[in-house]
């Protein structure tokens, strides 16, 4: 047994008899109090919208090549870039063509005559999709998103920091008004002791132990109702405090 004593606790039972500090409380909310769990998952579907929506402005590499036999014997190549812009709704380009053999007339084009043509561009819409378009439209609207979600996410964490703290010092007040009914039950049965033998000796009268009795009785049940209040409270605040898979901890 000396030596089981020895070794100490299990780290279970340690961690049972450890005091719950505002912070531990804090970082628990933090880490698995539901409402904030799922302000942030909105916070990542919002910074995945955006993402999404910062694509349509990617680079675009467009390449391809044909060998044709017969009587039209031709090769041909290309290549193009564009990359689209915010400003104006601009659209830069780029791209060289390379095509050499025999090409039917309504294929013209493609003949470079075995020489690499090379080409640029920029597209600037006039009217429509100028001032604003679908893809600068959801850029800006994606972000907003994200912003507010982030916003939602920090008033998140600090409702429910106020409402941990409030559940928490009311449970660190019940606790005490327990401690204190015990101790004045701890008094009163003390001098109960010391009644009964002062009665015994014929010191005081019986009636002056019977008056005790009722305080016992009294501080028995003001006892009873500070353990069920503290325990209440226990359960208000395990709403808030949770272990790491999320589930409610009674503290």
């Amino acid at each position: 047994v000396a030596a089981l004593l020895a070794l100490g606790p299990p780290a279970a039972a340690a961690q049972a008899l450890a005091p719950l500090t505002v912070a531990d409380l804090l970082a628990a909310v933090d880490r698995a109090f539901p409402l904030i769990a799922q302000a942030r998952a909105d916070l990542d579907a919002a910074r995945g919208d955006r993402r999404a929506a910062d694509g349509a402005f990617d680079t675009t590499l467009r390449t391809g090549a044909l060998r044709t036999d017969g009587e039209y014997d031709n090769e041909r190549a290309s290549l193009s870039v564009s990359q689209p812009l915010a400003l104006w709704g601009l659209t830069a380009s780029g791209g060289l063509t390379y095509g050499a053999g025999r090409f039917p007339s309504y294929d013209g084009k493609a003949d470079t005559d075995g020489v690499t043509e090379y080409s640029t561009g920029l597209t600037l819409p006039l009217l429509r999709g100028r001032a604003i378009d679908d893809r600068r439209a959801a850029r800006e609207t994606t972000a907003l998103a994200a912003e507010r979600a982030a916003e939602t996410v920090t008033q998140t964490r600090l409702s429910a920091f106020r409402a941990a703290l409030g559940h928490y010092w009311d449970w660190v007040a019940a606790a005490r008004q327990r401690a204190v009914a015990r101790a004045l039950l701890d008094l009163a049965e003390a001098r109960d002791v010391q009644l009964a033998d002062a009665v015994a000796l014929g010191q005081i009268a019986p009636i002056e132990r019977l008056d005790n009795r009722r305080a016992i009785l009294q501080r028995q049940s003001a006892l009873i109702a500070a353990e069920r209040l503290l325990e209440q409270r226990a359960i208000d605040l395990s709403l808030y405090y949770r272990d790491a898979s999320g589930a409610p901890v009674r503290p």
